[in-house]
């Protein structure tokens, strides 16, 4: 009778998946006009709202640590920015260095919910602990604690950027799993580089394998994968502009910081249940999530021996910058790795430069502002242009399915960055010609380089959102499973890179005067970072040709 039922869920599951199994490349994106209403079923809807919760509140926490840090810093050391420096500093430089091992280490682990739960546990545990430390050397009103420069102090400093690198490390752990592991498989069954359990699937294995072939996550697959990368990122936004304004509200309110930090830590405690249960229902509701991941191909790969120098061999294995650097889809992850290196946006940096050239906060602050309206706008309009480029390409060639389903994604990565170039020409020309004159134009010559300035800078973020949603579902469909993790930790490595290069540069080229040659080095990478995707892009146009 086993092997009768058996037998009969197998016959299920092949007819269930029988339009999708007739051919690869069958169904495209253009299939998602329905979204999670066809897709999903209502119990997947219902864990999917449990998946954006566990995801704000997780981005919510990140956002909100990072900027109440930025206050406890400066109000425990209010007449130096080295400590600061120092806390920022180390924090990036952690993750420069082991993101890489942080990802190979996920990529190891069969279970898919229990990274994910260790990284919810150790980034809430650093928090709460680094509030409490803080309210140590904390005072409200300009007092000190534990004085200037006492040895207590410094020990507890020193402390908390520990728990500043482990809390950053498990928020980059946890950041991969979820976007670059969880999130295909929230719109696929199966995938190829999975095993099934015996918890999963009552069923032979190679049954199993022969109805999940058709279902691999290349090429073809019919989700509402670019719909569900948007709306995660759309978190992350939201998170980013309110979470600072409500710590800054909290901290007014009750004219404490040491308040605020205590109410973080509390709100650690009571987070962590919630993300800890709603990621169970998430695990629970997709069979995908309970497969086991395969990491025999992982453990057992072969070295390359081909590498050109003892030092690219030890590089290569420490860090796992070999299969990155050898993955198909190593230059467009380098070009989104490059973005941070850029002034050419409305964050700290350009800020900060803004002011000392004698724009009001009030102006900055709006622009900002409208920054942020953009790159929310770029979230809804990317899945749209996706999915409206693949119906075209649809009927274009006569009602069949293409074969190269990715090339909406290309032309919308394509489109966004060199959007963005074109943006910056402008922004780029007034900060090198008019760097240093900005204070004696007039009245009239000062509000036309303001709005010539500030409208391209804000309509220039059309671009990078755009290809940050493009670029992650490159990865996410054709990066290997057992490798994605990995490469996804060589990609944050990076990403931390070219943050710190950007501060290195800031720091070469510190006098405001000198501003123009930031901005036009900030605008070379740019145009860099699309000229890499272009390359990639050909490539992989002129591999599907010949093949």
């Amino acid at each position: 009778m086993a092997d009768c039922g058996t037998a009969v869920r197998t016959h299920e599951i092949v007819d269930h998946l029988g339009e999708a199994s007739r051919r690869p490349g069958e169904r495209d994106l253009s299939d998602d006009e329905d979204s999670c209403s066809d897709d999903i079923s209502s119990s997947e809807g219902q864990s999917l709202v449990s998946f954006y919760t566990s995801h704000a509140l997780f981005m919510w926490n990140n956002r909100s640590y990072e900027f109440v840090s930025v206050l406890l810093t400066a109000a425990a050391f209010r007449h130096t920015l080295v400590a600061a420096s120092i806390r920022g500093l180390s924090a990036h430089l952690a993750s420069l260095l082991f993101s890489a091992r942080i990802g190979r280490w996920c990529t190891g682990q069969k279970s898919r919910l229990r990274p994910v739960r260790i990284c919810i546990v150790v980034q809430r545990v650093c928090i709460c602990l680094a509030c409490l430390g803080w309210i140590l050397i904390v005072e409200d009103h300009g007092g000190d604690r534990m004085g200037k420069t006492s040895l207590t102090k410094i020990v507890m400093f020193a402390v908390l950027i520990m728990l500043g690198m482990i809390e950053r490390l498990s928020a980059v752990g946890n950041l991969i799993v979820v976007e670059r592991d969880w999130l295909p498989l929230l719109v696929e069954p199966v995938s190829r580089d999975v095993r099934p359990s015996g918890d999963v699937w009552n069923m032979p294995k190679s049954a199993v394998a022969a109805v999940a072939e058709p279902l691999l996550p290349k090429k073809g697959r019919s989700t509402s994968l670019h719909k569900l990368n948007a709306t995660a990122k759309r978190i992350d936004l939201v998170t980013k502009l309110v979470a600072p304004l409500a710590i800054s509200a909290a901290a007014i309110g009750q004219n404490s910081i040491r308040y605020t930090a205590a109410m973080l830590a509390l709100l650690q405690v009571v987070s962590c249940g919630i993300e800890l249960y709603t990621t169970h229902l998430v695990w629970k509701a997709f069979p995908a999530m309970q497969v086991e991941r395969d990491v025999a191909e992982f453990t057992n790969r072969p070295e390359d021996e081909s590498a050109p120098t003892t030092v690219r061999k030890m590089v290569a294995r420490v860090h796992g910058f070999q299969a990155y650097l050898q993955s198909p889809t190593c230059l467009p992850s380098m070009a989104y790795a490059m973005e941070p290196f850029s002034v050419l946006t409305l964050a700290g940096s350009m800020s900060t430069y803004l002011l000392i050239a004698g724009f009001r906060l009030s102006q900055i602050t709006a622009a900002r502002t409208a920054s942020t309206v953009v790159e929310l706008a770029s979230t809804v309009l990317t899945p749209w242009l996706i999915t409206w480029l693949s119906r075209r390409q649809r009927n274009v060639s006569g009602g069949n399915i293409p074969s190269d389903a990715l090339q909406p994604l290309v032309k919308v990565g394509l489109i966004g960055l060199s959007w963005q170039v074109l943006c910056l020409v402008p922004a780029t020309l007034v900060l090198v010609l008019f760097v240093d004159v900005f204070g004696s134009r007039t009245e009239h010559d000062a509000s036309t380089l303001m709005i010539v300035l500030f409208s391209t800078l804000v309509l220039s973020r059309l671009g990078p959102f755009a290809f940050s949603l493009v670029e992650q579902q490159i990865v996410q469909l054709e990066v290997p499973a057992h490798e994605r993790l990995e490469f996804s930790g060589v990609e944050m490595a990076l990403i931390d890179l070219a943050e710190l290069a950007r501060w290195a540069l800031l720091g070469l080229f510190g006098r405001p005067d000198q501003f123009r040659w930031v901005a036009l080095i900030s605008f070379f990478s740019v145009a860099t970072s699309f000229l890499l995707f272009m390359v990639w892009a050909k490539r992989s146009r002129a591999s599907l040709l010949t093949t």
